[in-house]
């Protein structure tokens, strides 16, 4: 829809001047025609404005928002995960999912390519759920 509008107003605007030039009831200086171009190259460069407006305010927005990144990281056995922001802003409610669930891997002995020594955080309230905030520093 945009584009048919980006479109179909200058194809107006050159109708209007056409019909207007071969009716030859006005009488056209070069004043005239050079308005009538500004007119056209005025509208083009609003055009083009507004699309560069909304480039800009993308690429605000991701530059702007949080990048989280995940790493593991294996000491003596134990495989730890280092969560950090790497964005300008900083990541709130962030929510930690662990697929397949750490749990069923309680009791099981070591094997190739089990996860063994992981355990669940204990956390102190009955109902709480983990939150992160990962701010930058």
């Amino acid at each position: 829809m945009k584009k048919f509008f980006r479109i179909i107003i200058p194809l107006i605007l050159i109708t209007i001047f056409v019909v207007l030039h071969v009716i030859d009831k006005v009488n056209w200086k070069a004043t005239d025609y050079l308005s009538f171009g500004m007119i056209v190259l005025t509208y083009f460069y609003v055009i083009f404005t507004w699309e560069m407006l909304q480039r800009i305010e993308t690429q605000n927005y991701l530059e702007k928002r949080p990048y989280i990144i995940a790493d593991f990281h294996k000491e003596r056995q134990i495989l730890k995960i280092y969560i950090k922001n790497i964005g300008k802003t900083p990541a709130k409610n962030v929510k930690v999912v662990l697929q397949p669930d750490v749990i069923t891997f309680e009791n099981k002995l070591d094997k190739p390519g089990k996860l063994t020594h992981l355990r669940r955080m204990k956390l102190t309230r009955v109902n709480e759920l983990p939150r992160f905030d990962l701010s930058l520093g």
